[in-house]
Order: C-alpha cells, then sequence, then structure tokens
C-alpha cells in the first residue's frame, strides 16, 4: 500500500507544450496557484491506510534564476497500517512558474526500517541533472521537459483534456532518482467519481501498467481529474490482487476556482 501514492505520482505528467521561450516551453494555465492546499485519504476497504496533503507556498523561489512555486508533499501513515509500519514521507518540489517543470526536487523518506533523503538540480536546457543523496553525487541525462513525482502532478492540471478522444494515449517522460521513464496513459473519458466531499463529474486516466504480480486486471490503475478550471485529482483507486486501495479528496483550500460537489 505504502508504493501507491508514489505510483500515481509517476503518471502525472506528460510532453504536452503550448509555446517554446529560448529553450523553455510556456504553459498558460489558470488553475491553481499560491497557498493552495489539498488532503486526501488513503483507504484500504474500510480501513484507514494514510493521509497525505499538498501545499504550495505563499510565496515564490528563485532557482535557476527562475521562479519557481515551492510545492511540499506530506505522507504519513495511520490506522492499522501505522501499526504495521511507520510511514513518514516528504517530498519538496520547485515548479517553474512559467513551464510547469521541475527545477529541483527534494525528498526525505522513512517507511519502517527504509530510510532515504535525496536532492536533484535539474538543468533543463543542458539535458542533464545532478542527484545527491547516500551514494554521492552525480550527474545523468534527462529528456525534454522531464518531471519529477510532483511537478508532474500540478503540470497534469493544466491539459486540455476535453479536446482528447476516448482512447488517446498520453506520453510519460518522468525520472525517479537518477532513472527517467517514458510511460504510456490512456485517457478513459469522462465520468462522474465520488470522494469524501461528494459527487462530481471528471476525466478518467489510466497508466498502461507492465505485466506484474502486484496489480490486477487490464487498467488497474484509475486517476479522477474533476472536470472544471481546477482540475483536481480527486480520486484514485488501485485494483492489487490483495484489493483496492483508494485515494480520496477530502479537504480543500485557497482553490483558484469556486469548486463543489453533489451530494
Amino acid at each position: 500500500m505504502k508504493k501507491i501514492f508514489t505510483t500515481i505520482l509517476i503518471i502525472f505528467v506528460s510532453t504536452i507544450f503550448i509555446s517554446n521561450n529560448q529553450g523553455y516551453r510556456t504553459v498558460l494555465q489558470n488553475n491553481f496557484g499560491k497557498g493552495e492546499h489539498l488532503e486526501y485519504l488513503v483507504h484500504f476497504g474500510f480501513l484507514n491506510a494514510g493521509i497525505a496533503t499538498i501545499d504550495v507556498d505563499n510565496k515564490l523561489y528563485l532557482v535557476n534564476n527562475r521562479p519557481c512555486y515551492r510545492i511540499d508533499v506530506y505522507g504519513k501513515s495511520v490506522g492499522s497500517l501505522e501499526a504495521v509500519t511507520k510511514i513518514r514521507d516528504f517530498w519538496r518540489s520547485y515548479v517553474d512558474t512559467a513551464s510547469i517543470q521541475t527545477q529541483k526536487f527534494y525528498r526525505n523518506l522513512l517507511e519502517g526500517n527504509y530510510k532515504k533523503e535525496e536532492t536533484t538540480v535539474f538543468s533543463p536546457l543542458q539535458k542533464t541533472a545532478q542527484i545527491k543523496d547516500e551514494r554521492g553525487q552525480r550527474n545523468f541525462n534527462i529528456p525534454d521537459y522531464v518531471q519529477d513525482l510532483v511537478s508532474g502532478f500540478y503540470f497534469l492540471r493544466t491539459l486540455p483534456f476535453e479536446k482528447y478522444k476516448k482512447g488517446e494515449m498520453l506520453s510519460v517522460p518522468a525520472v525517479l532518482e537518477s532513472d527517467t521513464y517514458d510511460l504510456k496513459v490512456e485517457y478513459l473519458g469522462e465520468q462522474e467519481a465520488k470522494c469524501l466531499l461528494g459527487k462530481t463529474n471528471c476525466y478518467v486516466l489510466s497508466p498502461i501498467m507492465p505485466e506484474n504480480q502486484l496489480f490486477k486486471g487490464k487498467r488497474p490503475v484509475k486517476v479522477f481529474i474533476s472536470a472544471d478550471k481546477n482540475r483536481i485529482p480527486v480520486r484514485i483507486q488501485a485494483e492489487f490482487v490483495v484489493g483496492m486501495v483508494e485515494v480520496e479528496l477530502q479537504s480543500h483550500k485557497n482553490m483558484k476556482h469556486n469548486f463543489s460537489f453533489k451530494k
């Protein structure tokens, strides 16, 4: 269960862009802004397993001479999962306000006996990045517009899903540690989805998962993104061989646009 939030964040990326400005794309977005707060509950059936919060800082930060949003994600185990293994995970991303791509990424993980701390600084124009962790410091190459786990979450919200056709495939460049991935995500159309706050119409995405013994079914993971100007992921569900794990929005603050649910 502790891998599901990271798995979902990896697919929150796309290669679509609007224009190019001195080597950087410019993504025109009015979907989120400073001070936004989202909170999610992770549960396995009736058992609560974790809570995740996502916060956009109230001020901007300069990284690589680019103004950036600082976005913090904090996840912790609760309930029955806390009794089995203690999880305290923290991610921080500095996301370019114009290109909506990562400039710097930090994470500090505590999952039972497993611990990891790393910092990655990106050089998008040079297509390189430098990572520092317990193994030391090293450089690696990156593709255009690669996203970390957090920046991809926010770039997803800028995409024009209303223009996509059901069954259309999206390309997903993402980075985890010093490994880059080119995943595929299928757009499944629109569907009403329910979270802890109520029901709302959503765009539905599903990553194409390689055959493995962890997930179950043809489309084991589905992400439901509100079909409004906010584009908030309101529900994530993953069908594992041991059962369904669900991530549901349970609170939000300081949204860019009015946001309401049907009961």
